[in-house]
């Protein structure tokens, strides 16, 4: 899991986000005891992708978009 602060620092390095807008999604997330993605991705500050690859990077995971990659039929079979 990632903090909210560990998602606000990453983003402000980026500067894909106005600092006003980023300021006031991090102050909403921690109103409401939300993840700040959840809070950009509401405002349409980020798209979904956007955020999974930031996401991605925080965990140290590589960031797959499933949408672009053919699951096995047998791998979907074992899946309840």
């Amino acid at each position: 899991m990632y903090t909210n602060d560990a998602l606000y620092k990453t983003i402000k390095e980026l500067q894909v986000i106005e600092q006003a807008q980023l300021d006031d999604a991090l102050a909403v997330a921690n109103n409401q005891q939300v993840l700040l993605g959840d809070i950009l991705l509401e405002k349409n500050l980020l798209t979904e992708e956007d955020l999974g690859k930031q996401v991605a990077e925080l965990l140290s995971v590589p960031f797959v978009k499933l949408s672009e990659n053919v699951i096995p039929k047998e791998i979907l079979l074992i899946i309840p």
